[in-house]
């Protein structure tokens, strides 16, 4: 059975409700509004925002592995987060699943090698990677390290699988009296961990990262 145009238009105006398609497009526009706000420019989108500590994700552009970017602002100088930083056998204190942090190689006061373990969540196996520092002074006042993934530094351990691909960045940046703390971070866990797997600590490691930097400077 065929519907006429003149049935039509008696069938929209039967059901059709004043003000609902006017509230349906401005619950479209504000579901747009929200997604644009949580996106930061280089396609960041903000995955969790707790206790004043925002952690942004994305996918990565060669593998379906999500590249994190956490940023935190706490009461403390350049100074004293340098200083924690290049303590490295105290990091399994405060980065997150870190079991064993210990330094390699001093080459410089502005470069170094450390190697840690790492705790993998049930079912995976641990891990283990070598990183190299370079640490560069900014206009700022503050710092940044680089950290690479070097998986053929030392030999490979029994009982762990090396992270075959790692490359973050640390930014510490005074701002009006304080520090604004910016973690870039992107690794291939390696192994037989499935994407979505990985990808499930994504926001959660960065975030527990920061939180625990914060206490440990005082920054809380």
């Amino acid at each position: 059975m065929q519907i006429s145009s003149i049935q039509k238009r008696s069938l929209f105006r039967r059901f059709y409700v004043p003000g609902v398609h006017l509230l349906f497009s401005l619950i479209l526009f504000l579901i747009l509004l929200s997604a644009l706000s949580a996106a930061q420019p280089d396609g960041w989108l903000l995955e969790k925002d707790k206790n004043g500590i925002r952690v942004y994700t994305k996918k990565n552009s060669k593998s379906n592995l999500k590249d994190s970017q956490s940023i935190m602002v706490i009461n403390t100088t350049a100074g004293k987060a340098f200083e924690l930083f290049t303590d490295f056998e105290r990091h399994n204190k405060w980065m997150d699943r870190i079991r064993t942090s210990r330094l390699l190689k001093k080459v410089s006061d502005t470069e170094f090698y450390v190697y840690y373990e790492v705790t993998a969540p049930w079912p995976a196996s641990d891990r283990d990677v070598v990183v190299h520092y370079k640490m560069t002074e900014l206009d700022s006042g503050g710092f940044k390290m680089e950290a690479i993934g070097k998986p053929d530094y030392v030999p490979r351990k029994e009982g762990m699988v090396r992270v075959p691909e790692s490359h973050s960045t640390w930014e510490f940046i005074p701002k009006g009296g304080k520090l604004e703390v910016i973690f870039t971070s992107h690794s291939d866990p390696g192994g037989s961990i499935p994407d979505w797997l990985a990808n499930m600590t994504a926001a959660d490691n960065p975030y527990n990262t920061l939180s625990n930097l914060r206490k440990l400077l005082g920054g809380e």
